[in-house]
């Protein structure tokens, strides 16, 4: 699967291409149903087995891939809690939790961006952190998400430049640093 000397990246033609990093030689491709605008250029691979996510409207959809076997079976879905455009994913150093940006762009003027965390096996939600509460920038967009190697942290771009830690030891996220 993906690892150091492979590399996925998402193609205008609604696919998602696994190369190899060092000779350039595409390995497999998986077709993304109904390419266009639902598909965002954000993947994200299991460190721990075959799966890809990636960014599809208001969904994330794990692919499976084995040799020649890649989503056959087409995608697990994880759909947004709240039904808004996922947009940035990451999963955690031990594959359980897949984190998304989650974000309200039908209305700019009251858009809302936060991040959510998915159980991977069940697409239960898990927890929601919301980058802008509590400030006078509660409309900044999510630009990046990241998580740990020991996955106890959380780190959370913003559009205003600014990134924010989270500790996910504790069932409520808490800020535990701002960058």
């Amino acid at each position: 699967w993906i690892d150091a000397t492979t590399a996925a990246t998402v193609i205008l033609s609604g696919a998602v291409v696994v190369w190899d990093a060092f000779s350039g030689v595409e390995l497999h491709k998986i077709r993304v149903p109904e390419p266009g605008r639902d598909l965002d250029a954000s993947i994200a691979a299991s460190p721990v087995e075959p799966l890809l996510a990636v960014c599809s409207d208001n969904q994330a959809r794990l692919y499976r891939y084995e040799d020649e076997n890649i989503g056959l079976d087409g995608p697990r879905l994880v759909p947004s809690a709240s039904g808004y455009r996922i947009t940035r994913l990451a999963f955690t150093p031990d594959g359980l939790l897949l984190a998304t940006n989650e974000v309200n762009d039908k209305n700019l003027a009251v858009g809302r961006s936060f991040v959510s965390l998915y159980a991977v096996a069940s697409g239960a939600l898990e927890r929601t952190i919301d980058p802008g509460s509590g400030g006078p920038h509660s409309l900044l967009f999510v630009t990046c998400l990241a998580i740990s190697t020991n996955g106890r942290r959380l780190a959370v771009g913003r559009g205003d430049a600014r990134a924010l830690a989270y500790t996910l030891d504790t069932p409520a996220s808490v800020v535990v640093e701002a960058l």
